[in-house]
C-alpha cells in the first residue's frame, strides 16, 4: 500500500511539473535563458510549495497558472465532479507527505489498496485537467 501510494503521488508530481516545463518552453519563444530561470527557480524542487497539503486545498497553485486558467481551475474545483477529483489528488499528496516525512518504515497507511486505487482514479482526472489547462 505504501509503495502504491508513493508511486502514484510521485507520478502525479512528475506529470504536473513536466506539463509546467513544457508550457514554459512553448511560451518562452526559444529563449533558453527564460526556460532555465523558470525551471531552476520555479519548478525544480518546488512542487511541495504549490499546494497546501496540510489544509487539503489547492493553496497557491491556481495563481501559478495565470489569472484566467487559475480562476477557471479554482471555480471548477468547487463543484462536482471536479471537486471530488481535486479532493482525491490533495488527499494522495497529503498522505504521501506523511509517508515520507513521518518515518516510512513505521507509517501506517489506513487506506487499503482498493481505496488508494480509487483515489488515484479520481486524482488522475484532476491531473489530466491541469495538463489540459497548460496546453
Amino acid at each position: 500500500r505504501k509503495t502504491l501510494l508513493l508511486a502514484s503521488a510521485s507520478r502525479f508530481e512528475h506529470r504536473i511539473t513536466s506539463g509546467m516545463e513544457e508550457h514554459v518552453r512553448s511560451a518562452a519563444g526559444g529563449s533558453d535563458c527564460v526556460v532555465a530561470l523558470v525551471v531552476h527557480k520555479a519548478i525544480k524542487r518546488q512542487y511541495h510549495t504549490y499546494f497546501n497539503w496540510e489544509k487539503l486545498n489547492l493553496g497557491p497553485f491556481p495563481t501559478l497558472l495565470g489569472e484566467v486558467r487559475g480562476e477557471h481551475l479554482k471555480a471548477e474545483s468547487k463543484n462536482s465532479p471536479t471537486k471530488e477529483c481535486t479532493d482525491a489528488f490533495m488527499e494522495l499528496g497529503a498522505l504521501r507527505n506523511q509517508l515520507v516525512h513521518k518515518n516510512f518504515a513505521a507509517f501506517v497507511c489506513e487506506k487499503d489498496s482498493d481505496e488508494i486505487v480509487s483515489l488515484c482514479e479520481y486524482a488522475e482526472r484532476f491531473v489530466s485537467r491541469v495538463e489540459n489547462l497548460l496546453r
